[in-house]
């Protein structure tokens, strides 16, 4: 395990993309050691004992844990099955110890990269805004502002003024553990054009607050939606996991297999106050650019 490691970390310090993880690691993750990549010192300093340790504080025994079965079989069989296997497990004390906060990012900042040894630039736009800004809009339809803004972003900045090369939106912040929402935008482009590119983006958000989802368009979205979702939980792995991580995504029990409740957007102008807030004071926006 060592070794291999040792060997991972040693081909990434020889990489062009060592400094660009470095500075993703220390300023969207704050540095925190449970996302970002190990040192070698952190690596060599790992022994058995506290691995050991590490697995009877958070693993072994009953714990708190979800416990999620897909297959030919009936509910008493499985509940029978699932009481034995537990009464064998050692028994643990509960703690009351609350899960610590995800890294946040504290203050803006923007950030250019030399050397990644490719001949386009990536550029990543992060906007982080905490969830009480948006009071009563929900995640499910928040998740809806990727289609909406790739879709003006594709038409405006790359078929009509020529900017990049791709575009990719995720909106993040499903989790009620985490105390933000993110929209993250990222381009690869012409490394003449960052600059002017930041410009119209700019532009192109600004005016996106004022340009509501068209019917049609909403529709696509959510057919499309859809179809993913019955597509994965048709498959027993994908549906094992989304039974089992429903208290973690907040999801009701009774909605996992609900596709028409998921999938739905069910007030397509929380796109628009969402976008309002998220390009508001209260946001902090954070830039990475990667340059050849």
């Amino acid at each position: 395990f060592l070794e291999q490691n040792k060997q991972t970390l040693k081909q990434l310090a020889n990489s062009n993309a060592k400094p660009w993880q470095d500075k993703v690691s220390n300023l969207l993750y704050q540095g925190d050691a449970a996302l970002r990549i190990m040192t070698k010192a952190e690596l060599e300093g790992t022994n058995v004992a506290d691995m050991e340790t590490l697995y009877k504080q958070m693993f072994s025994g009953a714990q708190r844990y979800y416990l999620s079965v897909v297959g030919d079989i009936s509910e008493e069989a499985l509940l029978d099955a699932a009481l034995s296997t537990i009464a064998t497990l050692p028994k643990s004390e509960l703690t009351d110890t609350q899960p610590r906060d995800f890294p946040r990012i504290s203050q803006p900042e923007v950030a250019k990269i030399a050397g990644s040894g490719q001949k386009a630039a990536v550029v990543s736009h992060k906007l982080t805004l905490d969830k009480t800004a948006l009071k009563g809009v929900k995640f499910k339809d928040l998740s809806y502002m990727s289609n909406w803004l790739r879709s003006s972003l594709l038409a405006e900045l790359r078929e009509k003024q020529g900017l990049v090369y791709s575009v990719a939106v995720l909106v993040e912040g499903r989790l009620p553990a985490q105390k933000d929402y993110t929209l993250t935008i990222q381009f690869s482009c012409d490394p003449e054009k960052v600059d002017e590119l930041l410009a119209a983006l700019e532009k192109v958000l600004k005016e996106q607050v004022e340009t509501t989802a068209q019917a049609e368009q909403v529709a696509g979205w959510v057919s499309e939606r859809k179809a993913q979702l019955k597509e994965s939980l048709g498959r027993q792995g994908p549906l094992a996991s989304e039974l089992s991580s429903v208290a973690m995504k907040g999801i009701p029990l009774d909605k996992v297999l609900d596709v028409d409740y998921r999938a739905t957007l069910t007030d397509p102008s929380a796109l628009n106050r969402s976008l309002s807030a998220l390009l508001s004071d209260k946001a902090i926006p954070t830039t990475l650019i990667w340059m050849p």
